[in-house]
């Protein structure tokens, strides 16, 4: 998987997403490139694993699902790639809608290649702070419990981070099990009015979570230990939704965001990283988001 490159909210960064993402002749060529951002690097993630797939002989998409995977300037909850790189639920509401594969909230569920938004804050929408990551596994530190996911992170770009475990206010885990239903975005809403509207409106994790199939109980908060503390984060740990670098301007048309994958978690049952690869233990498995076959974006 590939490191550094630097981490940029600019339009240059947009550019570069673009032509990381070339799509020609029916096929896409995932070749990343810096500056990045994490929506733009998990959604690498995303269309290669696609790919993979298809490659393999796994999944067959038509050509006009497949131009759809395009990334172009697709506004706030337009398109598959609008709302992979909305404010809020984003990519948990595009598998929810698209029934591509279940949303879950608790951490004891994740498995090492499922796609993790986080919530540094109760925030949703406007005045948000979130990350869009990979999730990679928990870690046992003498200071507590640490979550490691991979994604591109202030100021280095692509390449994996931990985090305390008491940082995050909320998470919300994706996992690929149903790529074929990718061909419903073509009878899809063209916008999904509620993931549009997050980019000058608020809403809330319980209004979030619901809109993705899941119910959330009040005080729920699967990911953070009994404190009477706010969870607060960093300007890196914020990423690309920290104050003063929010892409989710109220004058912005679009917004832009930051992450993709790094090297496995100690201990991963499906997947793991050699040779700067992600490779599967268990080729032909279900959840193909907990494998993403032979990757090689290094």
């Amino acid at each position: 998987m590939p490191k550094g490159g630097r981490y940029s909210v600019s339009h240059f960064a947009k550019i570069r997403l673009q032509s990381s993402a070339h799509f020609e002749s029916g096929k896409f060529f995932i070749i990343p490139a810096g500056p990045s951002f994490c929506s733009g690097a998990t959604y690498l993630v995303f269309i290669r694993t696609i790919e993979a797939l298809r490659q393999h002989g796994q999944l067959r998409l038509d050509y006009d699902t497949l131009e759809r995977l395009i990334i172009r300037d697709q506004r706030d909850g337009e398109g598959v790639w609008g709302r992979w790189n909305a404010n809020g639920p984003g990519t948990a509401r595009l598998f929810h809608e698209l029934r591509l594969g279940r949303n879950f909230d608790s951490i004891d569920q994740a498995r090492p290649g499922d796609f993790m938004k986080i919530f540094w804050s109760r925030q949703v929408g406007r005045n948000e702070h979130g990350h869009s990551t990979i999730f990679l596994g928990i870690e046992n530190r003498p200071d507590g419990q640490y979550v490691r996911y991979w994604s591109s992170n202030i100021p280095s770009g692509y390449g994996e981070k931990s985090v305390p475990r008491s940082k995050i206010a909320y998470a919300l885990f994706s996992r690929l099990e149903t790529p074929t239903n990718l061909a419903r975005i073509t009878s899809a809403p063209s916008v999904d009015t509620y993931l549009a509207s997050l980019l000058r409106s608020r809403s809330s994790i319980s209004e979030a979570v619901s809109k993705c199939g899941l119910s959330l109980p009040a005080g729920k908060f699967v990911l953070r230990r009994s404190t009477s503390k706010r969870a607060t984060g960093t300007g890196a740990e914020c990423a690309c939704l920290s104050k003063g670098l929010s892409l989710k301007r109220p004058h912005a048309s679009r917004n832009l965001t930051t992450s993709l994958v790094g090297s496995s978690f100690t201990g991963c049952r499906c997947n793991y990283l050699r040779s700067n690869s992600v490779h599967s233990s268990g080729y032909g498995c279900r959840d193909t988001c907990a494998v993403l076959w032979s990757l090689g974006l290094d």
